[in-house]
C-alpha cells in the first residue's frame, strides 16, 4: 500500500493504525463542506504513523483538532509536514527521529510544545514558532 485515502466520513484514526506500515508513501485526508462547516477527520491517535519509513510528505487538514503522542515517530523519510490551524499543541515526541525533516512551521494558535517533539530531527535547519506559544517542555530539540 502506497498511498491511502481517508475519505470524509472517518472522524478518528486510532493508535497505532498505520504503526510500522514501510510501503506508506502519500496520505490524503479528504474533507466535505456540510452546512458551511468543512468535516472530515478531527483526531488522530497515539503512534497513528509510528514508523512509516516511507512517508514523505503529510498535510493534516484543519478539520483535526487533536493529535496524541508519537504520531510520525520514526518516519524516517518525512521531509515536510503541515499541520492544521486548530492544532493547540505539538504531542510529545510527534516527530521525534524524522531525520529527513528539513523545515516545520508550527501553526498560529499553537500554546504547546511537547517534550521531545522534534528530538533527532538531524536534517531540521528551520522552525518557526508563533507569538502563540506560550511554554515549550524540556527536551524539546534533544
Amino acid at each position: 500500500m502506497k498511498t491511502i485515502i481517508i475519505p470524509s466520513n472517518v472522524k478518528e484514526i486510532q493508535q497505532n493504525a498505520f504503526n510500522g506500515n514501510a510501503t506508506l508513501e502519500n496520505v490524503i485526508f479528504e474533507t466535505e463542506m456540510v452546512d458551511g462547516v468543512e468535516t472530515g477527520v478531527t483526531t488522530i491517535g497515539e503512534k497513528a504513523f509510528y514508523g512509516c519509513t516511507a512517508l514523505k510528505s503529510i498535510k493534516i487538514p484543519d478539520t483535526v483538532v487533536s493529535m496524541n503522542s508519537q504520531v510520525f515517530t520514526y518516519c524516517t523519510k518525512l521531509e515536510e509536514a503541515f499541520f492544521s490551524k486548530f492544532i493547540k499543541e505539538i504531542p510529545s515526541q510527534c516527530f521525534y527521529g524524522c531525520t529527513e525533516l528539513k523545515e516545520f512551521e508550527i501553526p498560529e494558535g499553537v500554546i504547546d510544545i511537547k517534550t521531545y517533539a522534534f528530538t533527532n530531527c538531524k536534517s531540521l535547519k528551520i522552525i518557526r514558532i508563533p507569538s502563540t506559544v506560550e511554554t515549550i517542555r524540556s527536551t524539546y530539540f534533544y
